[in-house]
């Protein structure tokens, strides 16, 4: 168990360096998976968050993190490959599946024929 609480050396997400996560778990599976189970909910972006636990990125074949943008600039370091899932919902990186019905004036790239204002 570890508290959650690390800091970054630069800033990053919203230019903070000091996070907390709360209580968080390392748990190693049966099956080999190694899982960070947070207490609050974290975005994955920073390799701090795994090395505060006593994690060694490099020492993981695949790392998995459910991000857009955060993951690339977090892991690029120890990542030479990324995967990117397309999933549906209000977070996802493919702005064409969403809705834009209440916006007033049509905006450059949701819809790409609109003229930069």
């Amino acid at each position: 168990m570890h508290e959650g609480r690390f800091a970054e050396e630069q800033p990053r997400h919203g230019g903070k360096t000091e996070y907390d996560m709360s209580p968080t778990a390392i748990v190693q599976t049966k099956t080999g998976l190694t899982l960070q189970i947070t207490t609050h909910r974290t975005a994955p972006w920073s390799l701090r968050q795994l090395t505060h636990c006593d994690l060694a990125p490099t020492d993981f074949r695949i790392i998995v993190a459910k991000g857009v943008n955060a993951p690339l600039a977090a892991y690029a370091d120890v990542c030479p490959h990324f995967f990117r899932v397309d999933t549906p919902g209000v977070t996802t990186a493919n702005l064409s599946r969403l809705d834009y019905a209440k916006r007033r004036n049509e905006m450059y790239p949701f819809e790409l024929h609109a003229v930069w204002r």
